[in-house]
């Protein structure tokens, strides 16, 4: 390792420390009651989870669960003390 590469190597361990040292000067974001739910409201209007094919369209119901009539995840009554049998 030669004095040169030493230096760089100084250099950076040296900006990487004075970026973070600097980091905790940084001011905390406070929010009030008032201005966080004004953001709330913001993000709750731009973003929906709605999909075409419903909640479990994207994959398969958790094994030892099912979906009930109204479309909850219910666990599935069991007699063997809740083992489950997983099909291979």
């Amino acid at each position: 390792m030669g004095s040169g590469e030493s230096l760089k190597n100084s250099i950076i361990f040296g900006l990487i420390f004075l970026l973070l040292a600097l980091n905790c000067f940084a001011a905390p974001l406070q929010l009030s009651g008032d201005t966080g739910r004004s953001l709330l409201g913001t993000i709750a209007n731009n973003t929906t989870n709605e999909t075409a094919g419903g909640l479990w369209s994207w994959g398969k119901v958790p094994v030892g669960h099912s979906i009930n009539a109204s479309g909850e995840l219910v666990t599935n009554p069991t007699g063997d003390d809740g083992l489950v049998a997983v099909p291979l």
